[in-house]
């Protein structure tokens, strides 16, 4: 059997870390599912396996690719001068991304957008 390479092992972290994972419970997944205590201990096919398990959990609830297309397409529109990230801080209180959106904060700035070009439409 292969053994994971360092990619994996990268990617493994990196996504450990957008799924918001803490030691803990990644330890408990990786001994639960695989009864391995390390990431480096997994061979080429459980890498796989927990990569796609963490993607999972790492993007359950993003803004999908439509809405990110939706939300900044309304926003160049509206503000073709303007840096998006100001208008999320601004509008929802946090400092994030496009591509860390959820699903239910991109519907807000969306809706949020939407209201200003009907605004701007009837002036």
């Amino acid at each position: 059997m292969k053994q994971i390479t360092i990619q994996q092992i990268k990617r493994i972290h990196t996504l450990k870390n957008l799924a918001n994972l803490d030691e803990i419970n990644y330890r408990l997944l990786l001994n639960s599912k695989f009864n391995k205590n390390s990431s480096k201990d997994l061979t080429e096919a459980q890498a796989s396996v927990l990569i796609q398990m963490l993607n999972k959990l790492a993007n359950k609830d993003r803004a999908t690719d439509k809405q990110i297309r939706r939300l900044e397409l309304l926003f160049n529109k509206i503000y073709p001068n303007e840096e998006i990230k100001e208008f999320i801080t601004e509008e929802l209180k946090v400092k994030k991304t496009v591509k860390q959106l959820t699903t239910k904060e991109a519907s807000k700035l969306i809706y949020i957008l939407e209201q200003i070009e009907k605004w701007k439409k009837g002036q």
